[in-house]
């Protein structure tokens, strides 16, 4: 009888680790809403206020979609995390570019990126509703360059920094900064949905109107336009 309750409580003990261990949740779709502050900029009021002050990233088994824009300024990004391509779409104003980028393309452009030594915190708090975790990103040219990410594993996208400057990060960010086209770009996640399967497969496509043009003709494009606003 005392083994047979021994057997009994031990058996509760790990019915009930198990049922709080379960409350991780591994998300294959919905959204996400970040809030975009550009902080050398804010001397320069008519660029600030023609940027973007929120981005949205829907994703569905592996597909991200990142669309920024606002008024007339329009900036999309399609990102297949499972088969590594990437299709972009910028417009601003009555001028629209396409770039679908080959695999030798995206080698170049991620070959490109700024490199970063990624070193892991324990330490988590909530962000959006999500489990996050903290990371600290050190440039690898400039040790004082330093930037805190946090990353929540819930999501399940595979690799999904692939293409960015963290790719060595195994989460989706929640918090970040890029400088992109001469402009520090802080993102803040401020808000989590899910939806369901038949709004994000609508949702999961860009423009395909305006001029194809390849990926070094759009980062010229670019910076000529950001160039402008100076």
């Amino acid at each position: 009888m005392q083994r047979f309750l021994v057997y009994f409580f031990s058996l509760q003990l790990l019915l009930f680790v198990g049922s709080c261990s379960s409350d991780f949740r591994k998300i294959s779709r919905g959204s996400i809403v970040y809030q975009v502050d550009y902080p050398e900029q804010k001397n320069n009021a008519f660029l600030y206020n023609i940027l973007p002050k929120e981005t949205e990233i829907s994703f569905q088994d592996g597909v991200i979609k990142n669309d920024i824009s606002q008024a007339n300024l329009f900036n999309f990004m399609l990102i297949d995390c499972n088969n590594k391509y990437l299709d972009l779409y910028h417009q601003y104003g009555d001028d629209g570019y396409n770039v679908k980028m080959n695999e030798n393309e995206i080698n170049s452009m991620i070959h490109n990126l700024p490199k970063y030594s990624i070193k892991f915190i324990s330490e988590s708090r909530d962000i959006a509703g999500l489990k996050a975790q903290k990371a600290i990103a050190t440039s690898k040219d400039n040790p004082n360059d330093k930037i805190e990410l946090w990353y929540t594993e819930e999501i399940e996208i595979p690799n999904p920094n692939w293409y960015n400057p963290y790719r060595d990060v195994p989460g989706v960010l929640l918090v970040y900064s890029v400088t992109q086209f001469g402009i520090k770009m802080n993102y803040k996640a401020i808000s989590f949905s899910k939806t369901k399967a038949g709004a994000i497969n609508e949702q999961l496509s860009i423009p395909t109107k305006g001029s194809l043009i390849d990926y070094n003709e759009y980062t010229a494009k670019m910076s000529q336009l950001f160039q402008s606003f100076q």
